[in-house]
């Protein structure tokens, strides 16, 4: 039932990461966040 998740790489910053489903449809994830405090996220 469950797929198969690779992280491919990831800083303080983002994450990326594979997901492969069990009919083996594959796709890639991105994730990218910011300083918490709106005034600083200039340096994100």
């Amino acid at each position: 039932m469950g797929g198969l998740v690779v992280l491919l790489s990831s800083s303080s910053g983002h994450i990326e990461a594979r997901v492969t489903f069990p009919n083996s449809f594959a796709t890639r994830i991105t994730g990218f966040y910011g300083h918490p405090d709106p005034t600083r996220r200039i340096h994100s």
